[in-house]
């Protein structure tokens, strides 16, 4: 009898906890209707985890209620349903390609599911998009091993999505606001990650993170620290965590500034972990590579300093090409950071300090050349080294050995009288330091030889160009002259010689005739256009002139009879220098003669087969001689009538203003 009161008494309560439940769910649902919330449209499990408490599965409950069991002598049956992981369900069709699957989905299908919860939910969005997102989710069930689609192209899989279909979720992006986006983006996230758990399709979710990456970057960088919490729930799930990190990082393929925040905030603490060491390096190659070539990407001071500690670390799991890849970033990372607005003056200072820490000679060469580039842009850069240069003297010394070894190239662009002055107030700085009673001072002996060298090589590189130039030319004229010497000596004179011949098929000498005409023609004129102008003139100036002629010829008269000395002595000695050759080496004198002038024959036929070939197939047709001399003369004519008419034109001024 008690136990049949106690069976109907338990049917009541079962009957009464269903009604119960149907009036909550009842009431939900008019809260759906009227407008909903985060908590009401997610499981517990998804909030849990958007608001920062672990998604770890805890199996506490059952392991308790399998020991009661156990005690009462019972089977644990509920425990072996708790190990088995939920299955992909063997109903949905399954696509070899992600690309297959979005062919497969019919644009009618897509816009019913959309317009549909609209009109059932017209005041929450984000219920319209969830749905859209759990529609793709369920047409969209492909075995991907690789859940970050490395081998894609960049935005891959919203890339292959059809045109149509990303139009309507684009529209409902917009008409969901930018509010409701930024919620939806975190939902997606952590939906994303709950799926995956699940063995789950998450497709949809990874599409729209991708999408609202696209349209608002700075979400990704907006809630770092919960970001980081559900980063530390799934990091010993390497597909699950690499899944985190490559929806967080789709923000950075389009700002700069939000990948780096991603990287060094929730990426870079998992560097020393085998599973993601070459994924995230492999991550900041790309992005620093495509931002390479974006003219509105710079690279702050910090950000840069940050990467140049990175590249030159030893990190335990950074294999050899990963280091070659991350060193050949920093001329990336140089043009970044110089690409910025500056001021460069602000650079100068943190430059100094870490050109003094770093003992890596590449990683120096490349802080040096950043702080002379900053120098070379703006000249104020050079007072802020001279306030900075006691306290970095080793960064200093690698200053201006990297200036001393670059400054052909550095010299064009900085301000070369501001360095003279800092030089020398160095050295007066180096001289004081000298003086002290300490010794040994790190970096001040390399100081001082880095700006001998610099001034030597500021003070000796013109000099040593100009000089070299002089030397050539000098030894050119020199070799011509004792070639012609020599030619007209075997020939028996100047008529005779190769030279002359030479010089008399070329034309040279009715060239030079027609010249010395066209000059006489020309000085007649102007002496006598002189003489109308000026009266009397000639003969004043020849009056005054005249002395200083007659010292001239009276130092000329003396400076032959200085070279007729000279040559009468060195004739007097010449037998006796050819004596001694000869004695020394027979046959010399003659052997050197014999090669000079085979020599300088040689050179007149190659001369005059080149003038031969430049007539015959090269200065043909308006390029040839005549053609060109009647250009040379009408030009000269007009010129000499443009003067002329000039002349008038300002003689009539200089008249009109004298009278």
């Amino acid at each position: 009898m008690s136990g049949q009161w106690e069976v109907v008494g338990k049917k009541k309560e079962k009957n009464g906890k269903n009604n119960k439940q149907a009036a909550i769910k009842e009431q939900q649902q008019q809260k759906l209707i009227n407008g909903v919330t985060v908590e009401e449209v997610l499981p517990m499990s998804q909030l849990k985890n958007l608001y920062g408490v672990k998604n770890k599965e805890n199996h506490k409950p059952t392991q308790e209620k399998n020991a009661k069991k156990e005690a009462n002598g019972k089977e644990k049956p509920v425990q072996k349903q708790a190990t088995k992981k939920p299955q992909v369900d063997n109903k949905v069709n399954q696509f070899k390609s992600i690309d297959n699957a979005f062919h497969s989905i019919k644009v009618e299908e897509l816009s019913a599911v959309y317009d549909k919860n609209k009109v059932v939910y017209p005041s929450t969005p984000i219920v319209w998009l969830r749905e859209l997102a759990q529609f793709l989710n369920t047409n969209i069930v492909v075995d991907t091993p690789d859940v970050t689609f490395s081998s894609k192209p960049d935005y891959y899989p919203l890339c292959a999505m059809p045109t149509a279909q990303c139009a309507i979720l684009e529209k409902g992006l917009k008409q969901a606001g930018a509010e409701n986006c930024a919620l939806f983006y975190d939902i997606c996230l952590t939906s994303m990650a709950n799926d995956m758990n699940k063995n789950l399709a998450a497709i949809g979710h990874k599409v729209f993170i991708q999408l609202l990456s696209q349209q608002y970057p700075k979400l990704a960088g907006g809630n770092v620290a919960k970001y980081v919490t559900l980063r530390n729930s799934y990091q010993n799930r390497p597909n699950i965590g690499m899944s985190i990190l490559w929806a967080l990082g789709q923000g950075g393929l389009k700002d700069l500034n939000v990948g780096l925040k991603v990287f060094k905030e929730i990426m870079y603490p998992l560097l020393d972990m085998k599973n993601y060491t070459r994924d995230v390096l492999k991550y900041l190659i790309t992005l620093l590579k495509k931002h390479s070539t974006s003219s509105t990407s710079a690279l702050t001071i910090d950000q840069y300093l940050f990467l140049v500690d990175l590249i030159y670390a030893n990190k335990k799991n950074m294999t050899s090409d990963l280091s070659k890849e991350l060193t050949d970033l920093m001329p990336i990372c140089n043009e970044l950071l110089m690409a910025g607005n500056g001021p460069f003056v602000s650079y100068v200072e943190p430059l100094l300090r870490k050109l003094g820490q770093t003992a890596n000679k590449a990683c120096k060469n490349y802080l040096s050349s950043v702080l002379a580039k900053c120098m070379q842009k703006e000249a104020p850069c050079l007072k802020i080294w001279e306030n900075l240069y006691v306290k970095n003297l080793s960064a200093s010394a690698s200053l201006l050995i990297y200036i001393e070894q670059h400054w052909r190239s550095i010299s064009n662009k900085i301000n070369v009288k501001v360095l003279k002055e800092l030089l020398k107030t160095f050295t007066g700085i180096n001289e004081d330091l000298e003086k002290t009673p300490k010794k040994n001072i790190d970096g001040l002996a390399e100081c001082i030889n880095g700006i001998k060298r610099l001034n030597n090589k500021m003070a000796g590189g013109k000099k040593k160009g100009r000089s070299s130039c002089r030397f050539f030319s000098y030894t050119a004229l020199l070799l011509i002259g004792t070639f012609i010497f020599i030619d007209v000596k075997q020939n028996g004179g100047w008529s005779n010689s190769c030279t002359s011949k030479a010089l008399n098929r070329t034309g040279v000498y009715d060239y030079t005739h027609k010249a010395y005409d066209c000059a006489s023609e020309c000085t007649h004129w102007v002496h006598n256009h002189i003489e109308e102008t000026f009266p009397g003139i000639t003969e004043s100036t020849i009056k005054h002139t005249t002395p200083y002629v007659e010292l001239g010829r009276d130092l000329g008269i003396i400076g032959m009879n200085v070279f007729n000395n000279a040559k009468e002595a060195a004739a007097s000695r010449l037998p006796i220098v050819v004596d001694t050759i000869e004695s020394y080496a027979p046959g010399l004198i003659g052997k050197t003669q014999e090669v000079a002038k085979t020599a300088w024959a040689t050179s007149v036929t190659y001369f005059e087969n080149g003038r031969e070939y430049l007539l015959t197939k090269v200065f043909v047709g308006k390029l040839a001689p005549e053609e060109i001399l009647k250009t040379i003369t009408a030009t000269v004519q007009l010129g000499t009538e443009k003067a002329q008419e000039y002349y008038s034109w300002l003689y009539n001024k200089i008249m009109t203003a004298i009278k």
